[in-house]
């Protein structure tokens, strides 16, 4: 909702419908919503990304004193499901760093024969035990706490720095002070230039990555469906850091 300066009500004003069209958006109000001395326009749009989920919406009379030229309030209620987001622990590696001669060293000392000569299932999970303990000898890894509900571009840092803002806030707001005031101030600064550090980052690498052409056509699409802001079904997290 806000006050886009174009009158929808008029044949020859299509631009703004003309981008709604172009980017599949949807807009619901259909009489005016502004008023002057000898006209009316609606200026005032409703926009959605699926009218199916708007359930109601409304122009209301004028609430303000202005009597000659006012807007009216535009509201409308959405029916919108909250999904559940869940976390859970994930263990990644940093390949980069690592001891490849060691890690190679220990599994040709492995005696690969004797354990071959058991049977199928036995030899596979034998086989895969080896190669995760010397990865995790000579491979660095650690356990890490997956959100689904985070933004792929959140780190840790961020999530401090966060918790970090909240505090200062709710004690600028406790004493009210204008060095806590400051300290807030200069916080949530800090906390914002490293999420737009953050978010820079991701989208150069995810660009990158587009045009890199190394993926296969599903996760290229993929990786162009998250960038367009398009929701997914379910959310990729990496298995290294």
């Amino acid at each position: 909702m806000g006050d886009f300066n174009e009158n929808l009500l008029l044949a020859n004003r299509n631009n703004l419908k003309n981008t709604l069209l172009d980017n599949g958006m949807h807009q619901a109000i259909t009489e005016p919503t502004f008023y002057c001395e000898n006209s009316s326009s609606l200026l005032d749009p409703l926009i959605v990304n699926d009218i199916h989920i708007l359930v109601y919406h409304e122009v209301s009379e004028n609430i303000l004193e202005a009597n000659t030229r006012f807007h009216c309030p535009v509201s409308g209620i959405l029916n919108l499901h909250k999904p559940k987001y869940t976390q859970f622990k994930r263990k990644v590696w940093d390949f980069e760093k690592g001891d490849y001669d060691r890690y190679c060293d220990e599994l040709r000392q492995v005696d690969w024969d004797t354990i071959l000569d058991t049977n199928l299932n036995n030899a596979v999970s034998i086989v895969t035990q080896k190669i995760i303990d010397a990865a995790n000898k000579h491979i660095p890894s650690k356990l890490i706490v997956v959100r689904t509900k985070d933004p792929p571009w959140m780190t840790s840092l961020i999530r401090r720095q966060i918790r970090k803002r909240k505090r200062s806030h709710k004690k600028a707001k406790k004493y009210n002070t204008a060095e806590s005031w400051a300290n807030f101030k200069k916080i949530r600064n800090e906390c914002v230039n490293l999420i737009k550090l953050a978010k820079t980052h991701y989208f150069e690498k995810q660009c990158e990555s587009l045009h890199s052409n190394v993926d296969s056509i599903k996760n290229w699409w993929k990786k162009l469906r998250n960038l367009a802001g398009f929701p997914s079904k379910s959310s990729d997290y990496p298995l290294f850091y």
